[in-house]
């Protein structure tokens, strides 16, 4: 077993559901936000033009934060609408069995006897202070 497998049993472990829901609800799992718009079309003769209320839609975009953290988005068919709320919704399940998992490993970690954790903390700024650290330019008079 690799380290993602067993980091992932672990979780498994910790939040009570078995390891191959916790991989089912991973390999659907959709990161984003759905929404629905209404838009006019822009032909003059069209009711979406002439009644401000009956506009074209609804249309389904997915949104996500992107490459180097924008928010982007596209377009999702309405045959695709419910493949892409159950995504949603294991992205939401994992997130929740992701959570139980952290707060157990918190509270076990809580119980072990303080010499332990310092020793875990000093392990962790350790780690910290040996990243590589990334020089500012000098700004230019």
């Amino acid at each position: 077993m690799n380290e993602e497998q067993e980091s992932l049993a672990a979780v498994a472990k910790a939040s009570g559901l078995p390891l191959t829901k916790l991989q089912g609800l991973a390999d659907r799992a959709i990161l984003g936000a759905l929404s629905r718009t209404y838009r006019t079309c822009g032909k003059p003769a069209c009711h979406c033009m002439r009644l401000e209320d009956e506009k074209h839609g609804p249309h389904l975009y997915l949104s996500f934060r992107g490459v180097e953290g924008r928010t982007t988005g596209f377009y999702v068919p309405q045959r695709y609408e419910a493949a892409v709320r159950e995504g949603l919704s294991a992205w939401t399940q994992l997130q929740r069995a992701l959570r139980r998992g952290v707060d157990v490993g918190e509270r076990r970690r809580a119980q072990r006897p303080l010499w332990e954790q310092a020793e875990s903390n000093a392990w962790r700024l350790r780690a910290l202070w040996a990243r590589p650290r990334r020089r500012r330019r000098r700004r230019a008079s």
